[in-house]
């Protein structure tokens, strides 16, 4: 049923998300500093105000208010699996899980422990049961970043979405209730139905002030958690989030930001030039957040959800006005590719030449890590590499950003 302001009431005060984790053990992590400064070592500790490590020179300890990230080593990416829900709430977070409760929408991750987010209604916006693929991907961006006045069922048909305006009135295992406007009953729409895409929650009538996060978490399977506290032990990260206290095992756990609202996705920013020469009539325009597939951009077998997606003989210049001090991104030619591909990348900085190297499809990854002083302009270049074509020329900057 509908509450008055015509939201949804569910059968519960509240939706329960219920997201569990394995507890693995201590973890090594590496810490990059705002700096450019970084620090390897076993975790010992997560607590308000720092980071500590046991390294190979002994304990040491970092601030947490000059930490960029913390990146877990040797942890095994995971897909989502198959049948899950992609749930996004309001402050950013999105995970995968199964709608499992007969009343309350709920969330079962794969793995482990049982425990539950419990979620109000109006702090979910989508619920995804098809596949993001790149015949839909931009569209789906489209409509996953309003927020409707009144929930939306979005079907698929070949490769167009249609909506349909109404009110969610329940969802649980099998299937969900709507009601479209304009019509005076109780629609059961299956959740094995193939057209069924996805779920736009209506905004609430009135939002609560939501506490700041302190940072987000990444895990293993793509899943980002924002949480308003934080603290890590040997055994596990404790974070308390929108929905509730969390306990994250440390192999489930991929990198941890700490710096948010310092940092600045370099593809959040639009260039202001681009240009790119195909070779014959073969056309590669760069790709923000995935490759030309729209699929995740992978660097040396690790996945990066945010990034630019690069064929050679493209430039692209972007305007800093002045508001960022350095430039960091993991930087390979992507896996699918792999070893394939030759391209030589060139970065100038008001003009000036700050990094220029030959990168191949049988080299390692690198961390690309550049002082920016205050700049005005940025500009990245891809070119032919020595064997002066194109083939799998596909340069990935995974986890590009922008440090104010």
């Amino acid at each position: 049923m509908t509450s008055p302001n015509g939201l949804l009431r569910l059968a519960l005060p509240a939706a329960s998300f219920v997201f569990a984790m394995a507890v693995a053990g201590a973890a090594e992590i590496e810490v990059s500093m705002l700096d450019g400064s970084t620090g390897r070592g076993t975790l010992t500790a997560i607590r308000e105000d720092a980071l500590t490590l046991d390294t190979a020179d002994g304990r040491a300890t970092f601030s947490r208010a000059e930490i960029l990230n913390a990146v877990w080593q040797d942890t095994t990416d995971r897909k989502r699996p198959a049948g899950a829900v992609l749930v996004s709430l309001g402050d950013g977070s999105e995970f995968a899980g199964d709608l499992t409760s007969a009343d309350v929408a709920a969330v079962t991750a794969e793995v482990g422990g049982g425990q539950e987010l419990s979620l109000r209604r109006g702090d979910v916006r989508s619920l995804v049961f098809g596949e993001i693929d790149r015949a839909v991907a931009d569209r789906w961006e489209q409509l996953r970043d309003r927020r409707p006045p009144r929930d939306v069922v979005v079907t698929r048909k070949a490769d167009a979405l249609d909506e349909l305006e109404g009110v969610v009135t329940k969802i649980d295992a099998a299937t969900i209730g709507f009601i479209p406007d304009g019509l005076d009953r109780e629609l059961t729409i299956k959740r094995v139905n193939p057209s069924l895409f996805a779920l736009l929650l209506a905004a609430p009538g009135t939002a609560d002030v939501a506490a700041e996060a302190c940072c987000e978490i990444e895990l293993t399977d793509g899943s980002l958690i924002r949480a308003t506290r934080l603290d890590a032990d040997p055994d596990a990260v404790h974070a308390v989030t929108a929905g509730g206290r969390l306990s994250l095992g440390h192999g489930s756990v991929a990198t941890i930001d700490f710096a948010l609202g310092r940092v600045v996705d370099l593809s959040e920013l639009e260039p202001f030039d681009v240009s790119h020469e195909p070779f014959f009539d073969v056309a590669w325009p760069f790709q923000r957040d995935r490759n030309d597939d729209g699929e995740t951009l992978r660097i040396g077998g690790v996945g990066h959800r945010r990034g630019l997606w690069v064929h050679s003989q493209t430039s692209l210049s972007y305007r800093l006005d002045g508001s960022y001090r350095r430039l960091r991104a993991v930087v390979g030619i992507e896996d699918v590719v792999r070893p394939h591909g030759d391209v030589s990348l060139e970065v100038t900085v008001d003009g000036r030449t700050r990094a220029r190297r030959d990168v191949r499809g049988t080299d390692d990854p690198f961390v690309l890590d550049l002082p920016l002083g205050g700049a005005e302009v940025l500009t990245i270049s891809v070119g032919y590499g020595a064997d002066g074509i194109d083939i799998g020329d596909h340069l990935a900057f995974g986890s590009a950003r922008l440090i104010r």
